[in-house]
């Protein structure tokens, strides 16, 4: 939809903005202040827009296929997906947003429809209504990273405590290591002694089986004499 299709139908803009989203695209528009209409004759309008040129009108959750600022309904079009997405491509990729102005540009016009939603990185050039864009925007940020701040300290107390405990955990592990150790090789060693008195023990028994045997053969050879 452009403003050129908006004026066929007798609805003169002064600006025109589109962009593209998913499968769906969608159109925000400024009337002239001596060509005003309601949402209802805007609506009719945009059905001879689709007998015309086959646009086709669909509303989202909340919101009609067209929408307007409407302070009785608490209806406001800063709320509408449509909107929110095109300013979120106003300040990530602008070259994709299609738009229209009478007089000016996105970044002159200060009157302009986007002007106060464009992302300006210094404060000392922001409108006030930029100014409390941001601030609404922002407070809630920077709560999240004062707790976050305070959150991180907590974690950071806590990874001490925790590297403390390890650390005297494994000196505990290492002591216990090392008197396992040493009892080992304790009982490495008494085991070797074991096998070193058993030895002994059959050599002294072997000589006293070869000394007890002399002994029965000397009492032999006494008896014969």
């Amino acid at each position: 939809m452009t403003h050129l299709m908006l004026r066929e139908r007798g609805l003169h803009v002064d600006e025109c903005y589109t962009v593209t989203w998913r499968e769906s695209k969608y159109t925000l528009f400024r009337l002239s202040k001596q060509n005003r209409f309601r949402a209802t004759a805007i609506s009719k309008i945009m059905q001879s827009l689709k007998d015309v040129h086959g646009i086709v009108g669909s509303g989202l959750f909340g919101f009609g296929s067209v929408s307007c600022n409407d302070g009785k309904n608490d209806e406001l079009l800063v709320d509408h997906p449509g909107f929110r997405r095109m300013v979120d491509v106003l300040n990530d990729n602008p070259s994709t947003l299609d738009w229209w102005m009478e007089s000016g540009d996105l970044l002159s016009n200060r009157k302009g429809l986007l002007w106060k939603h464009i992302g300006a990185t210094e404060p000392s050039s922001m409108t006030k209504a930029q100014l409390v864009q941001r601030v609404n925007k922002w407070g809630p940020l920077v709560k999240e990273a004062e707790s976050l701040k305070e959150l991180n300290t907590v974690l950071g107390r806590r990874l001490q405590e925790t590297e403390h405990a390890l650390g005297e955990s494994v000196e505990a592990c290492n002591k216990e290591r090392k008197c396992s150790d040493d009892f080992f090789h304790q009982l490495r060693a008494k085991i070797r002694e074991c096998h070193e008195l058993r030895a002994k023990n059959d050599e002294l028994q072997e000589q006293h089986n070869k000394l007890l045997e002399k002994y029965e053969n000397l009492q032999k050879a006494s008896g014969k004499i």
